[in-house]
């Protein structure tokens, strides 16, 4: 997976600096965006293989940049990883299958299976 960029929305930074490291740690080129806006500034000036998205921040919701991304006709394509605090109700499951999310992971999260299903999303894109 060398050389895979992923954008990481998160406004905890602490927290999406450990995902960033463990993923550096696996290979991948990883940029942080502290809230929706920037992550949405990071989407459109720069090409990325996967997104770890947060659901609450206090500038935007991930759920409406999904929404953005989708929209766009060059990247709306793009893997999207949900990483939460929040519960995963109905309603988080509903939007996710809506914007077509590739995984949902609850924080604290399992790093080992997070990295998995990283590689694995990743993987299957290129056999596509």
């Amino acid at each position: 997976m060398v050389g895979k960029r992923v954008l990481i929305v998160e406004d905890e930074i602490e927290f999406a600096e450990m995902v960033k490291l463990r993923l550096e740690l696996e290979g991948f080129d990883v940029t942080i965006a502290e809230d929706a806006y920037q992550g949405n500034k990071e989407i459109l000036n720069n090409q990325f293989d996967l997104i770890v998205m947060d659901l609450l921040m206090p500038v935007g919701s991930g759920f409406d940049l999904i929404k953005k991304i989708r929209e766009l006709p060059d990247k709306g394509d793009i893997p999207i990883i949900v990483m939460t605090g929040k519960t995963v109700d109905e309603d988080v499951i509903t939007k996710a299958n809506k914007y077509n999310v590739s995984a949902i992971f609850t924080k604290p999260y399992d790093g080992t299976k997070f990295v998995n299903t990283v590689k694995s999303i990743l993987e299957k894109q290129i056999k596509l």
